[in-house]
C-alpha cells in the first residue's frame, strides 16, 4: 500500500532466472481514475495556454442549508469547452481540470443555462469530522 499518496498498489513478487523482481500495480478502477485525470490534463494543456496565462478558474464563497454547504466554481470558456455535455464529473476529472478545493467537495448537479459553472456540495462538518475520526465514537 502506498499510503503517503494515498493510492493503493497491488504488488506481484516475480522470480525469473533466480532474480527477484517486485512489480506494483494499481487496482483497474483505479487505474481508470488516474489515466483519466491525466487525460484532462494534458487536454486542458493542449488547449492553447501556458500555465499562468488562462484566466483564472474563479470559486464562490462558501453557502449553507441544514445538510450541505455549497459553493460554485466558474471555469474560464478554454476550460468549460472540455466539460463533457450531460454529466457529472468525478473528483479526478475536475481536479484533473485544474479545479483546487480541500477534501469532500461533490460535484453534484449541472446548471444548464450555464454549464460553465460547476456546483458543489459537501456535508455540513465534514471537515470537523474527518480531522478526529474519533468524534462519533
Amino acid at each position: 500500500v502506498d499510503a503517503c499518496r494515498g493510492r493503493f498498489l497491488q504488488v506481484h513478487i516475480c522470480i525469473n532466472e533466480n532474480k527477484l523482481r517486485l512489480v506494483s500495480t494499481r487496482p483497474p478502477q483505479l487505474q481508470a481514475r488516474v489515466v483519466e485525470a491525466e487525460a484532462w490534463r494534458r487536454t486542458r494543456q493542449r488547449a492553447g495556454r501556458k500555465r499562468g496565462t488562462m484566466p483564472p478558474i474563479q470559486y464562490s464563497e462558501k453557502y449553507f442549508d441544514d445538510v450541505y454547504e455549497y459553493r460554485h466554481v466558474v471555469l474560464p470558456p478554454e476550460v468549460a469547452k472540455l466539460l463533457p455535455k450531460g454529466r457529472l464529473l468525478s473528483e479526478a476529472e475536475w481536479r484533473g481540470m485544474g479545479v483546487q478545493q480541500s477534501r469532500g467537495w461533490v460535484h453534484y448537479a449541472i446548471h444548464r443555462p450555464e454549464p460553465h459553472i460547476m456546483l458543489f456540495r459537501r456535508p455540513l462538518n465534514y471537515q470537523q469530522q474527518n480531522a478526529n475520526p474519533n468524534i462519533n465514537k
